[in-house]
């Protein structure tokens, strides 16, 4: 049959070549609409999922996943070649391990200096803290790391602790004798950190053993301003609270 022929069905007059084009048309909204970047938002609506990393489609026929062949499947398939991939060993230095939590006190006897640093000028207690391994950072204290150790950029265990909003091992290290107060590079403190970055436990912690809400770092911000800079709720409120139990003292 002709395309521009109209048909009788159920008693309408179908347009072949007509219903053809909209199915076209149709086909290209579905297929536009589908492939938007999952970062951007489209006029029905907000935040697609991307098929894969650059968010375009190029073919209808492209699978959304790509088929991966593992040694399994190609044995099934008769491949009797098939080679089974080398996974990647896990690095074992004694920083690593630190990060990890899987760092023992015979793993630290091993070591020469408990505060050894790496390539990048961190201790293994640096890692630890960063990553929130409470047991980790007890091993290296308690065999006599330094908590108040300075990194490349002047930052100790409890900026990265309190950085990632690790309440815990903030707690763990004050009671240790870290300095909530150390100043990095930037001027910036602990509480700083976990002001703009809206831990309110952790600014919680560091207040009432009695860090400084007055210092400010290099671009005149203390901590009240960067909760209220990044909408910092929680932070701000933990922080407004303390200074209002501060005045009713006085």
């Amino acid at each position: 049959m002709e395309e521009g022929v109209a048909v009788k069905h159920e008693g309408k007059n179908i347009d072949i070549k007509q219903e053809k084009q909209d199915n076209l048309e149709s086909f290209k909204y579905d297929f536009d609409s589908g492939s938007q970047d999952s970062s951007k938002s489209g006029s029905g609506g907000y935040q697609r999922w991307a098929p894969n990393l650059n968010g375009v489609r190029k073919s209808a026929f492209t699978p959304y996943k790509s088929v991966q062949c593992t040694a399994l499947t190609n044995l099934q398939r008769g491949n009797t070649q098939a080679r089974v991939p080398e996974l990647p060993q896990p690095d074992c230095s004694f920083h690593a391990k630190a990060g990890r939590g899987e760092i023992t006190r015979e793993d630290v006897k091993l070591e020469q200096y408990v505060d050894i640093t790496d390539e990048h000028g961190l201790t293994a207690l640096h890692w630890a803290a960063s990553y929130g391994q409470l047991n980790s950072c007890q091993d290296l204290v308690w065999s006599g790391a330094n908590v108040n150790m300075r990194g490349p950029e002047g930052e100790t265990a409890l900026h990265l602790a309190a950085a990632g909003g690790h309440h815990e091992v903030v707690k763990f290290l004050l009671n240790e004798g870290a300095d909530a107060d150390i100043q990095d590079d930037s001027g910036s403190t602990a509480l700083m950190y976990a002001a703009a970055a809206d831990f309110p436990y952790t600014c919680n912690e560091l207040l009432i053993r009695g860090a400084d809400l007055t210092l400010t770092n290099d671009y005149d911000q203390d901590a009240y301003t960067l909760t209220t800079t990044n909408n910092c709720k929680l932070a701000q409120t933990v922080i407004e609270n303390f200074l209002i139990g501060c005045l009713s003292k006085m």
